[in-house]
């Protein structure tokens, strides 16, 4: 396993039980590989929205899954998105204006300082398309354009180490696991 690619092992012994069958061995390939990319796509999500503030439909949403099938027994989840505003974490704002999120879930809230480069005080605003966030300006003048503050996005959310660890320690063994249950399924059904 390397780059969080999971290779099949024991393909030898697979083929050897399913070479008298019609497409047998592409049959349990690629029924494995979709049923093992169904079961890690949950456990994923599982991991990010137990550790991040978020919900399981926002980390849904960047996610691209192509199952495998007879031609091409790869399949894959991949997650692509920008980095998160702010506002999604925002949870309160204090009489004096300080405004605090809470990103990860073990963490208490923390209170938005702003970014080094910008001016002023960071604050809450709607822009006239509706969209929510916490910005600081660019200048000091009050006229200045502002800036959303963006935090992580969810792929580096899926790059932690704890998902790192699954990917290389229980991914494949659901894939074997869903290879056995597919060979065993097809053999059945041609005795």
């Amino acid at each position: 396993m390397a780059n969080g690619f999971i290779e099949i092992k024991n393909l030898d012994k697979a083929q050897k039980l399913l070479s008298g069958i019609k497409n047998g061995i592409e049959r349990a390939t690629s029924s494995a590989v979709n049923r093992s990319i169904t079961t890690i796509k949950k456990d994923l999500k599982k991991d990010v929205t137990a550790n991040y503030a978020i919900s399981s439909t926002e980390v849904e949403k960047t996610l691209l899954v192509k199952k495998a099938n007879f031609k091409s027994p790869i399949g894959y989840i991949r997650s692509k998105s920008p980095r998160l505003s702010l506002y999604k974490f925002f949870k309160y704002k204090k009489s004096d204006g300080t405004l605090l999120v809470r990103v990860k879930k073990r963490e208490k809230r923390k209170v938005v300082v702003g970014k080094n480069n910008l001016y002023g005080r960071p604050f809450l605003a709607t822009m006239k398309n509706g969209h929510r966030g916490i910005f600081q300006r660019k200048a000091s003048d009050r006229k200045a354009t502002i800036q959303d503050l963006k935090t992580v996005s969810i792929p580096q959310m899926l790059g932690t180490e704890s998902v790192e660890k699954y990917v290389e320690d229980k991914a494949p063994k659901i894939l074997e696991k869903n290879l056995d249950r597919e060979i065993d399924r097809i053999l059945k059904g041609h005795l």
